[in-house]
């Protein structure tokens, strides 16, 4: 029989999920469970995350995606290699279901892939094309799993003979974002390059083929992931202050560019319709 190996579950309180729209809201529709990776994977892989849910009714979610790519096995939704999604990302829940993803961390699914990420930004691959694992077996292993979170051990075991060596330029990637993320008042490329001792266009040659992306789309989405933290907190703070507080230079520049990514106001999440 196989043994599935004990793994640590990340704490909520300690490390929230950050990017849900009503986040309050979405746990009353569904559990959301992360696990760490393995030792050998923990450069690698951010976490495995598990979505588990029992509706009498339909409930959709929507999130903001982080600058990631995802190994995802959903035998209802489709399975496959997730690019870095760029838009709002959109599931509904219907019935029962689970679904188990993979969050690499930035630029380290390049060595996976062995491709640009900017290749299959906003596309979805079928995991075939990247390992020696069929996507309609995955599928299969899934469902008839008694404990869904042994998955995890499965897909560690197909990704562990292709693990990537050293790459200098993928660790750096994935520094500069954490970098991005971590700093409040990081708004311009020019100064994330500055801090990187690289000129701008090295920057965003760097982030493309790693990330997927280019720093500026990194820099946007945080700071709009800092912005629904701080709507999910229903934090006081005025929509102007919060708006300066993360760069902008007036509330309509900030409500504008929140709706053109989320389809609603600032002020619609605040007040926590759903």
């Amino acid at each position: 029989m196989r043994q599935t190996l004990e793994r640590i579950v990340i704490d909520p309180a300690r490390q929230p999920a950050r990017g849900l729209l009503h986040r309050a809201t979405s746990f009353r529709h569904f559990e959301l469970v992360r696990l760490a990776a393995s030792a050998d994977f923990q450069p690698f892989i951010e976490n495995f995350w598990l979505v588990i849910w029992d509706l009498d009714e339909p409930y959709t979610q929507e999130n903001l995606p982080h600058p990631s790519q995802h190994l995802v096995i959903d035998p209802v939704g489709g399975t496959g290699i997730f690019g870095l999604q760029r838009a709002k990302f959109t599931y509904t829940l219907n019935g029962t279901g689970a679904v188990i993803g993979t969050k690499f961390r930035p630029g380290m699914f390049r060595g996976f892939l062995g491709r640009p990420m900017h290749e299959i930004t906003d596309r979805t691959l079928p995991v075939r094309d990247a390992f020696p694992a069929d996507d309609t077996a995955l599928d299969e292993q899934f469902s008839a799993l008694n404990d869904s979170t042994a998955m995890a051990d499965i897909i560690e075991g197909f990704l562990r003979p292709r693990l990537p060596g050293p790459d200098p330029r993928a660790e750096e990637a994935q520094r500069l974002v954490a970098l991005v993320e971590a700093s409040r008042d990081m708004f311009t490329v020019a100064a994330l390059a500055k801090l990187a001792g690289v000129t701008p266009r090295s920057l965003q040659r760097l982030f493309e083929d790693y990330v997927g992306v280019g720093p500026k789309w990194v820099i946007d989405r945080y700071r709009m992931i800092e912005a629904v933290e701080a709507l999910n907190r229903d934090e006081e703070t005025s929509l102007t202050a919060l708006a300066h507080a993360l760069g902008y230079f007036d509330q309509a520049h900030f409500s504008k560019a929140f709706v053109a990514l989320t389809g609603k106001p600032p002020s619609f999440y605040r007040r926590g319709e759903a």
